[in-house]
């Protein structure tokens, strides 16, 4: 019973294995595009069809027509927002009213212009009005974002504070596995994203060595019933050091040392986690393709050839990679792409796994001789 056993973990912390480091970059890249994409805005009722307001100070209109003051918190929301864009004219302390007509040439200038009026206390009265333009930097055009930060109000607190802790920290992104906008550290920068990140690696890297463990475990009981003979437990040294890499990377990111070469040493951490992580992925592979006609009834052999050829794969696009990123100077765009994508393919290799063992629901037992 005990391989039994061991090859149903082995499923299940392979699937966990795969699952939870693209939950954590996918659930930081999202609140990153969240806060560089969705605006914050003043708590008025923006379904009026024209707000007024005196105001002592407004900001200049930026980023599809935000007014925002990121000083006063509780003066601005995500939930409340304007559904279309919003046209404002400015009413100055000579009762003159200003807008973007009157500069249909030069928008800079006209943002310079109420930038100084505002500055100078110049600016008295707002007046916004809504176009038939949809305002994507408003969360109500995204309804099911909308709706839960509508019933979780102290989310939107918690990232309405990030924003105002980090007012310079976060810009649009569209996709950063085809544009490079920013890199994988970069979205999980700010909290919370941070604790989801530095939280679900860790505990990655505890299913990770569950993982190679279960797996030596099935390896050695298949030794001790003489179904394989004297099988090479280098898999497991080599899984066990990516596990350990993984989790002091984990718990460095975002940890900031007065060390000199500190940041290089977290380099060479998440160097190491890739290095052991495929050498180890190929011994096991290896290994198995060695023992494959002893061990086949408990492997799914069409899942294992695929597994081969993608760890093949893995290792020429790993060589290939260094190579191109040492030999070129490639932006920094370029890089981001690779990372995003290299992250998140080289965790295919768990779902594979998680289909190469059967699901064995007894104990298979091998005619001797075999």
């Amino acid at each position: 019973m005990q391989i039994t056993q061991s090859i149903r973990k082995i499923r299940i912390y392979a699937r966990i294995s795969f699952l939870l480091p693209l939950i954590a970059i996918s659930t930081c890249l999202f609140i990153y595009i969240f806060l560089g994409n969705i605006e914050t805005y003043k708590n008025y009722d923006w379904e009026q069809e024209a707000v007024e307001e005196d105001l002592i100070s407004i900001l200049t209109p930026k980023n599809n027509n935000a007014f925002t003051n990121l000083e006063d918190q509780h003066s601005s929301q995500y939930t409340k927002c304007p559904k279309y864009i919003i046209d404002v004219d400015y009413e100055l302390d000579n009762k003159k009213i200003v807008s973007k007509n009157d500069f249909p040439s030069d928008p800079e200038g006209y943002e310079v212009f109420i930038a100084k009026a505002n500055k100078e206390n110049r600016v008295k009265t707002a007046f916004y009005k809504p176009t038939n333009k949809l305002n994507y930097g408003c969360l109500k055009n995204y309804p099911t974002t909308h709706w839960i930060l509508k019933k979780i109000t102290w989310l939107e607190k918690t990232l309405l504070t990030t924003k105002q802790e980090n007012k310079s920290g976060f810009s649009k992104v569209k996709n950063p596995y085809f544009y490079g906008e920013i890199s994988i550290s970069r979205s999980a920068r700010y909290f919370p994203g941070t604790l989801i990140f530095k939280t679900l690696l860790i505990i990655s890297s505890i299913t990770l060595f569950l993982y190679w463990k279960n797996t030596s475990v099935v390896i050695s009981e298949m030794n001790k019933k003489k179904i394989i003979n004297k099988p090479s437990k280098k898999f497991f040294y080599l899984g066990s050091l990516s596990c350990l890499f993984l989790f002091l990377h984990a718990v460095f990111f975002s940890v900031e040392f007065e060390i000199n070469y500190f940041d290089k040493l977290r380099k060479l951490i998440l160097f190491l986690f890739i290095i052991f992580e495929v050498l180890a992925q190929y011994s096991l592979t290896m290994s198995l393709i060695k023992t494959r006609n002893q061990i086949s009834l408990y492997l799914n052999n069409f899942i294992l050839n695929i597994k081969l050829l993608f760890i093949i794969l893995i290792l020429a696009g790993t060589i290939i990679t260094f190579i191109f990123l040492i030999s070129t100077d490639t932006t920094k765009a370029i890089k981001n792409v690779i990372e995003w994508n290299y992250f998140s393919i080289l965790m295919f290799y768990y779902f594979l796994s998680s289909f190469v063992w059967k699901n064995v629901k007894t104990e298979v037992h091998t005619p001797k001789g075999v």
